[in-house]
């Protein structure tokens, strides 16, 4: 008796207001599950990260001296923090995001084996595997306009900072404009 008197009658009104209280704690789960798991894994990602751009900066230093001369310290630099980045988003892609899916992709299969037949995890994987493959094509495309871009970004930003650098000998050779055009010509390739 004391069980029956706790639960709530079914009704037109109620079962919405259960389904969309329960839509809204599990939001609130997922929001707060997802800052927790940003808390906890962000001293980890920015650990691994600091230790590769100490390796990098280490290798600059290890470089050749005529190589450090004679190449541009802007294009150098611009490189090592888009390198860092990348390293960061991927790290960050890779544990937050590829393996939980893959995880949660091998756990719906086991159950729509288990439940649905093995033709059901069949088709899934098929279509998994069809939209990987689109996807992987897709975006090693895009990649090669990124990659182009970022070289012009390089070069802009190489031209950029050596200016600054030399702005003492620019201004002694009247080279202001000719810096300029060169600039100007670096982010037009960008564009």
């Amino acid at each position: 008796a004391l069980i029956n008197s706790l639960s709530v009658p079914v009704t037109a009104v109620t079962t919405p207001l259960l389904l969309l209280s329960s839509f809204v704690l599990a939001k609130i789960c997922q929001s707060a599950f997802t800052e927790l798991r940003g808390i906890i894994f962000a001293n980890v990602s920015q650990d691994a990260c600091r230790r590769i751009a100490r390796k990098a900066f280490e290798h600059v230093h290890t470089l050749d001296v005529s190589f450090l001369i004679g190449s541009r310290s802007g294009e150098v630099q611009a490189i090592i923090s888009r390198s860092l980045r990348s390293v960061t988003s991927m790290l960050n892609m890779m544990l937050f995001n590829m393996i939980p899916t893959a995880l949660e992709f091998s756990l719906v299969l086991w159950i729509l084996a288990t439940h649905a037949g093995i033709p059901a995890a069949l088709i899934t994987t098929a279509t998994m595997a069809a939209y990987v493959g689109f996807t992987t094509h897709y975006t090693t495309k895009r990649n090669e306009y990124r990659r182009k871009m970022n070289m012009a970004e390089n070069e802009a930003n190489a031209r950029l900072l050596d200016s600054v650098i030399n702005a003492e000998s620019v201004r002694f050779f009247a080279n202001e404009k000719r810096e300029a055009d060169l600039y100007d010509q670096s982010l037009a390739r960008y564009e």
